[in-house]
């Protein structure tokens, strides 16, 4: 609703009118891809809809927003009252959330950029640095991080290592390493080495992250191990399998792209890169509750 009124974009659709995400994006001046992605979260709370692919049209709540009041009002809300009651209250708890607050700030500053320090977090917390760059140095910040990430594993069954277990035909590799990339505190190895005998496994991540480590089971002792690596640098372990899970999402294309020639170095014949991550549907395709939560 901020973007909605810092670019005007209801004041750039007619009533009864119809515009691509291109000619919406000129009219509006903000850039077309963080236009759509703003826009599809909007309508799966009846702020415009997509008739068809590509097009917007108006709801009646956005040709509402084209009423001056209207406008003031949520000029109040979303510049003035929101952001400074909100930020304030969320500092005393995590600075993880105020990067809500910012983000249109970071569109502006940075229009379509794909650097991982050129963030709605960078603004909110004056920070020069990437986001996981401070989780390297600050050990603090990273064992909340840790824990966040595995309280949402265990607490959400979407997340179940289990669905890893079905989406490949582990029993087909024989006796054979498997590198989990970014692997965290290794709940993904763990899992597989508990139900495939045969496999070995290495679980990488920064070595802040592994430092907060809970010992590994002994029944896998032998065949779980932990190793710190950035995943942006070469990839050191010639594997036959390797595992990204819930990784690439946190990056733009242009740095996921680094991080899988990172493998080159290490890469085999017929060794196989594994990614396991969420992925939108086409808008409309699924039930508009689903969609607003994956959006």
């Amino acid at each position: 609703m901020k973007a909605i009124y810092r670019y005007n974009i209801a004041n750039c659709i007619g009533v009864g009118e119809t515009k691509t995400y291109s000619e919406l994006a000129d009219a509006c001046g903000l850039a077309e891809r963080p236009l759509k992605h703003l826009l599809r979260h909007g309508m799966t709370m009846r702020f415009f809809t997509e008739p068809t692919k590509g097009v917007v049209a108006h709801t009646a709540a956005s040709q509402l927003m084209q009423d001056p009041n209207c406008m003031a009002w949520l000029e109040i809300g979303t510049e003035d009252l929101w952001p400074s009651s909100v930020q304030v209250r969320l500092q005393n708890i995590s600075y993880f959330h105020t990067d809500d607050v910012k983000l249109v700030d970071a569109l502006a500053k940075w229009p379509e950029s794909e650097e991982p320090n050129q963030t709605g977090w960078n603004i909110a917390h004056d920070a020069a640095e990437p986001m996981y760059q401070r989780l390297a140095t600050d050990t603090a910040m990273a064992k909340r991080f840790g824990a966040a990430m595995t309280v949402m594993n265990s607490n959400n069954p979407a997340f179940d290592p289990v669905h890893i277990h079905r989406s490949f035909d582990w029993e087909s590799l024989g006796s054979r390493l498997v590198v989990d990339v970014g692997g965290s505190h290794g709940n993904v190895s763990i899992s597989l080495a508990q139900k495939y005998p045969h496999l070995r496994f290495i679980s990488q991540d920064l070595a802040s992250v592994i430092e907060g480590t809970p010992p590994v089971p002994s029944e896998v002792s032998d065949r779980v191990q932990f190793m710190a690596h950035d995943f942006f640098t070469p990839q050191p372990e010639e594997a036959d399998v390797y595992i990204f899970r819930w990784i690439l999402h946190n990056h733009s294309d242009k740095y996921a792209i680094l991080i899988l020639r990172a493998l080159i170095p290490a890469l085999k014949q017929g060794a196989r890169v594994l990614v396991q991550d969420g992925c939108l549907p086409d808008p409309g395709k699924i039930p508009n509750w689903r969609e607003k939560d994956i959006r």
